[in-house]
């Protein structure tokens, strides 16, 4: 009996698509011409691409082809997906793909521009394809997306915003410098300046946001005396500083108790395997007695 292919439909699509000529037939056809017509025939490729996955679905394979545009530095991406049923998110998943094309595009090849990526899905199902073509039908706000989503990010570059301009984001603007100021360490410096604000926050009540104030501190100064120096400050935020050093001295006790448990542990499994290694028992039951590996069990001989 012929062995048959397990998924003969994507067999086909990808046998034939993958050909330079066919898929040359293809586009000149369905993409629009002043598309088509920038393209530079000669330097159409087939890549060695794929973002199906590794574990396929029924009806699931892509071909993608790479050439450049009108002679420019720039390339233009042909992604052409093979669906045997209906796939409602097929504009995210294009738009994963796509990610991960970009990102291949400029690590693998060494690029700094990201390329053009245009989709295509090839439907060959019984039912008639009536999901979403568009990210933006899937979208439970349409225009937002449309107008801000994909837009320039708005950048907030706190370190070439002025003070004043910090502060008028109010409480958001406490964690701003202390961002700022996080790079330049000196804490204990730059609290004397800021005093007021911080005591300015506990008076409306917000304790606990103080505190990881200075948490933060106390983790990222590189001060060894800032916890002393944070003892001479206000009473009030004194209370709070030495509650977040507390805090992070039992943090560091734990993490300690766990690395020697770990370390207790991979000493017993040490001494298990060595007093096995001396009775003569096989490297593949020492292994799954103790977890150690076959190349720390070697070395233990």
């Amino acid at each position: 009996m012929t062995k048959k292919e397990p998924h003969p439909h994507d067999q086909l699509f990808k046998q034939s698509l993958g050909r330079k000529d066919v898929i040359l037939d293809f586009l000149a056809n369905r993409l629009p011409k002043e598309v088509f017509n920038q393209i530079d025939q000669e330097s159409l490729r087939l890549t060695n691409k794929t973002f199906a996955g590794k574990v396929r679905l029924r009806g699931e394979s892509d071909i993608i082809f790479q050439a450049t545009i009108n002679n420019h530095p720039g390339y233009v991406y042909f992604l052409c997906e093979h669906q045997s049923k209906m796939d409602y998110y097929m504009p995210l998943k294009f738009l994963e793909y796509n990610v991960r094309l970009m990102r291949q595009h400029i690590s693998e090849d060494g690029h700094t521009t990201l390329p053009v990526i245009l989709n295509i899905c090839v439907y060959n199902g019984l039912e008639t394809y009536n999901g979403p073509t568009n990210l933006l039908d899937i979208c439970a706000n349409p225009d937002w997306v449309r107008n801000y989503m994909f837009q320039s990010f708005q950048l907030v570059d706190l370190n070439r915003e002025s003070h004043e301009q910090i502060l008028k984001d109010k409480k958001a603007a406490f964690a701003e410098l202390l961002l700022r100021q996080g790079i330049r360490r000196e804490f204990y410096t730059w609290l004397k300046t800021h005093e007021q604000f911080f005591l300015n926050l506990l008076q409306e009540g917000n304790i606990p946001y103080v505190e990881e104030a200075f948490y933060y501190i106390l983790q990222i100064d590189t001060d060894e005396q800032v916890e002393a120096k944070l003892a001479t400050i206000n009473p009030v935020l004194k209370e709070l500083a030495m509650s977040a050093a507390q805090r992070l001295r039992q943090e560091g006790r734990q993490e300690g108790r766990q690395e020697g448990e770990k370390l207790g542990v991979l000493k017993g499994a040490i001494s298990i395997a060595k007093n096995m290694l001396q009775a003569g028992s096989d490297i593949d039951f020492i292994v799954k007695v103790t977890g150690l590996s076959k190349t720390e069990i070697a070395n233990l001989a």
